[in-house]
């Protein structure tokens, strides 16, 4: 009897650690999987530059008509151009500070 039990445990010991291993290789597979998408979304993003009428022509288009690299450069281009206005607004604000200092020390 002792040694019935003891068997029917080995034998679900053993069927839990066949599902384990199952389980394993399914997400190994899936991780390949995985890190092989990201590859290629990694390489489809890598030119984003964009020409002024290229912007144009995919800014009128429908994000969901857009592949991963066009969204990507259309998002890029956009950053880039509200970064350059901002750093610009800065530099003048900058500038006329620095201006009216040296005006108002003059004085």
């Amino acid at each position: 009897m002792h040694q019935d039990e003891s068997k029917r445990r080995q034998q679900h010991l053993q069927t839990e650690l066949n599902g384990i291993i199952k389980r394993q290789k399914q997400l190994e597979a899936r991780n390949l999987q995985l890190q092989r998408q990201g590859i290629d979304s990694r390489n489809a993003i890598k030119d984003v530059e964009l020409s002024e009428e290229q912007y144009t022509e995919l800014k009128t288009r429908n994000e969901e008509e857009l592949s991963l690299h066009d969204l990507v450069a259309v998002s890029f281009c956009l950053f880039v151009y509200l970064f350059f206005n901002v750093l610009c607004l800065i530099t003048i604000n900058t500038k006329s500070r620095v201006f009216i200092f040296y005006v108002k020390t003059l004085l």
